[in-house]
């Protein structure tokens, strides 16, 4: 798989995830230049994977009816939270999120096994791990980005970013509960696939580096870096709690890259 689909992958995953998780916040108490700002962005971060996919001649009649409605909603979403149109703006997000999960998201990991021309018989382990993603890079990227609205909104609560933290620390334990299940359990539901994809894994001559720095990288050191930032807004320290979330969102972002290669 070339590397523009790998990035294509990810780029998906945290454009989906970012809506996902701005949906669980309230427009009426945080400005909506944050609603806006983080739904253009995903537009342009859906737009940026459609590109990447449409480089690829088996993926090109799939990537543009799954992205692009997502695309659409995502930008309009903008339009209408930049207008204080917070219902149409909200069901827009709520529209472009169910359409990216379902059609964008789950059906990614069976395209990227079909493309490596592996066999597979059952697909449902790997299109969850996919979702997971998503979810951990949105929970990441919405954190990172809300920390810095905080310079503009001297009153607003800590609770919003606290609670944010909260959920990107479950969803990484989430995600690499996930991972370990998968390793495990993949051989019950599809023997033939755990061969050819598990195998090479925990290999010197195959892909144990990638694997260490998949877990390294993608799990273990995001969760140092959250949970120190979960510190720091104990004490109120936002400026602190977001360079620690920058770290986290670069770090979890090597981390799916490294992901979407191993198919894990």
């Amino acid at each position: 798989m070339r590397l523009v689909h790998i990035l294509g992958m990810v780029l998906t995953q945290l454009s989906v995830g970012s809506l996902v998780m701005m949906a669980l916040l309230s427009p009426r108490e945080i400005r909506t230049s944050f609603f806006t700002f983080n739904s253009l962005m995903a537009a342009v971060l859906a737009s940026f994977a459609l590109w990447a996919e449409l480089t690829g001649p088996t993926t090109t009649r799939e990537a543009l009816p799954a992205l692009g409605p997502v695309i659409v909603a995502a930008a309009l979403a903008g339009g209408a939270f930049r207008l204080e149109k917070f219902v149409i703006a909200q069901l827009l997000v709520v529209f472009a999120t169910a359409w990216g999960l379902v059609i964008a998201v789950w059906p990614m990991m069976g395209n990227a096994v079909a493309a490596r021309a592996l066999q597979a018989q059952s697909m449902w382990m790997l299109s969850i791990g996919g979702v997971l993603g998503a979810l951990l890079l949105g929970a990441v990227h919405i954190s990172m980005v809300l920390g810095h609205w905080y310079l503009v909104m001297r009153a607003l609560s800590f609770d919003h970013l606290r609670r944010m933290n909260r959920i990107l620390l479950g969803a990484l334990v989430v995600r690499g509960a996930w991972f370990t299940a998968t390793v495990f359990g993949l051989s019950r539901t599809d023997p033939w696939l755990a061969t050819e994809l598990l195998s090479p894994l925990w290999s010197a001559s195959g892909l144990l580096f990638f694997t260490l720095m998949r877990l390294l990288w993608g799990l273990a050191l995001p969760v140092v870096l959250a949970f120190m930032s979960l510190r720091c807004i104990a004490v109120r320290h936002n400026q602190a709690a977001t360079g620690l979330l920058y770290l986290c969102e670069v770090s979890v972002l090597f981390g799916e890259l490294f992901a979407a290669y191993l198919l894990l």
